[in-house]
């Protein structure tokens, strides 16, 4: 674990950057990133999938839930909590979480001189992933943007500002069942129940490279992550599904449509985060 060379002022909340040591590119362009920004961070090495060997390949299998994880894609769950980790041994109250393939929009330096402890959260979502999603109709304003409530999914975990109650309360989520991460911080599930209380910023003020449209000169950094996140659990490949889950499963996208038709648009509203 390093610390870059620029130093943070007074009152902004710690920054940590998940890299995984092999992809030098990805370090180099975040290194570049805060700098052209004026942000330090810590830099916590990345769990490498690479390194689990046949025994932790097993007790994964036995411990996810609906999703078939690769390695690549657990190791990202290990990472996030390894910083959590470190953020609550800290003392801090809030902390701003990266992965190392993200894009800065405008003033975004400035996020980090908020007070966060006017608002009441566990994780406050700082990118887009470009994606439908349900915010509140209600908002607050701050540092030239606005916060929402977030009402449904919005996938993504590059970018965010998570609470000391967030981080506890996920290292809880992730002790023993595993799912892509970005599915424990803002999937349908864990937002519809109210079991993260997410907030979105607007328009979002980070975006990872392979969101970012190739017309703003992309970096085009390399995956590290197989293509198998959010893939089907081995039950549910082998097509053993029991009837009364696919009856139930079918009834609750029913009762979805109608909701979303009704009380829904009350309260919320249907967009996509803007990135700026």
């Amino acid at each position: 674990m390093s610390k870059s060379s620029t130093c943070n002022a007074p009152g902004v909340i710690p920054t940590y950057v998940i890299s995984l040591a092999r992809v030098r590119d990805r370090r180099i362009w975040m290194e570049h990133e805060l700098a052209r920004v004026g942000l330090a961070a810590t830099f916590v090495a990345a769990v490498d999938g690479r390194d689990f060997g046949p025994k932790c390949a097993t007790w994964l299998a036995n411990h996810m839930t609906h999703y078939r994880l690769s390695p690549l894609d657990a190791a990202v769950v290990m990472s996030h909590r390894k910083v959590w980790r470190i953020f609550l041994a800290s003392g801090a109250r809030h902390a701003l979480v990266l992965e190392d393939d993200v894009h800065f929009g405008r003033d975004f330096a400035d996020l980090l001189t908020v007070d966060w402890s006017q608002w009441s959260f566990d994780v406050v979502k700082l990118e887009t992933f470009k994606a439908w999603t349900w915010l509140s109709r209600r908002r607050w304003r701050l540092a030239g943007r606005e916060l929402r409530r977030l009402g449904s999914t919005h996938f993504g975990a590059a970018a965010y500002i998570v609470s000391v109650a967030g981080a506890r309360k996920l290292l809880r989520l992730t002790r023993s069942a595993f799912e892509p991460i970005d599915h424990t911080i803002s999937g349908e599930a864990v937002i519809r129940r109210g079991v993260v209380d997410v907030l979105q910023l607007w328009p979002a003020a980070a975006i990872q490279d392979m969101f970012r449209a190739a017309s703003e000169e992309a970096a085009k950094l390399p995956s590290v992550v197989t293509p198998t996140r959010g893939a089907p659990a081995a039950a549910f490949r082998r097509g053993q599904i029991a009837l009364s889950h696919r009856l139930m499963r079918e009834a609750c996208r029913i009762v979805d449509q109608i909701y979303d038709a009704t009380w829904r648009r009350l309260r919320w509203r249907r967009v996509v985060v803007p990135f700026e």
